[in-house]
């Protein structure tokens, strides 16, 4: 009977030991589960904060589309359709120049690029695109220069039958050299004053102005007032000037570029 109780006994001390196994295993897999879950969670949080950063910031980017292209859509429509009541629909556009008749075989890029023409010893004569009309004043601002050449700067209507000729010693209309203010034989333009450059010596054209100065702007006006066409240096005093009453063509009229091709600058076209 003793020898039956101590192997029941050995059982359940066997079998207690092994409960106690697997109650222990059991709480460490509770612990580890519970462990993971937590990580979970936090990965949950973490994915539904990200997610919806990226929601609000994706919203943000596609308003911000829309809202361009709605400015846009409406910019151009009153560019197409000018208020007339709105001041900015008053400023005139400024003109582009391009080759006449006898430049014809001159391509863009041989002259003009990003908004600066380019005079590089080439022979070329150079018409504004569309009349002044209400552009009664505008400026001439030189980029590069080099050497000056002979150039001549003036307006012409495009009514005349010679603006697809040689601009030179072919008619009446103002045209000016910027190296010796030579009318070329056109219409000669009568100079006002003599330009004090920054070293304080004087200059009577316009090379001379640009060698010596840093300002190398010039403003052309047609004063329908006075009926001339007016040339004023970087100082804005009265450089040069012609009356228009000595031109046939009162109509129509545009700004006017010609070479022989010395020449060696850059300028760009400006509103006044």
């Amino acid at each position: 009977m003793k020898a039956d109780n101590e192997k029941y006994n050995n059982i359940i001390e066997t079998l207690t030991i092994k409960i106690e196994e697997n109650v222990k295993q059991n709480q460490h897999l509770r612990n580890s589960l519970k462990t993971r879950t937590q990580d979970l969670v936090l990965l949950k949080n973490e994915f539904s904060s990200k997610y919806n950063e990226t929601i609000n910031d994706l919203t943000l980017i596609i308003n911000h589309i829309e809202s361009e292209s709605t400015n846009k859509i409406n910019s151009e429509n009153k560019s197409e359709e000018p208020d007339e009541d709105n001041p900015a629909a008053q400023v005139p556009k400024i003109f582009k120049l391009v080759p006449n008749r006898l430049s014809q075989n001159l391509s863009e890029q041989d002259y003009f690029d990003d908004g600066v023409y380019k005079l590089e010893r080439k022979d070329i004569y150079l018409i504004g695109d569309q009349p002044l009309l209400n552009i009664n004043s505008w400026r001439v601002e030189f980029v590069t220069h080099v050497s000056f050449g002979c150039c001549g700067f003036g307006i012409m209507s495009l009514d005349d039958p010679k603006i697809n000729e040689g601009f030179r010693g072919n008619g009446l209309h103002p045209l000016f050299c910027g190296c010796c203010n030579g009318s070329w034989g056109t219409g000669n333009m009568s100079n006002k004053n003599t330009y004090t450059n920054n070293s304080g010596s004087n200059c009577n054209t316009i090379n001379l102005i640009l060698n010596d100065d840093n300002n190398k702007t010039f403003r052309f006006e047609l004063d329908h007032n006075t009926n001339k066409f007016n040339v004023y240096d970087p100082k804005g005093d009265l450089f040069s000037d012609y009356d228009m009453n000595g031109y046939s063509y009162k109509e129509n009229l545009t700004f006017v570029v010609t070479s022989n091709g010395g020449p060696n600058f850059s300028f760009r076209l400006l509103p006044a």
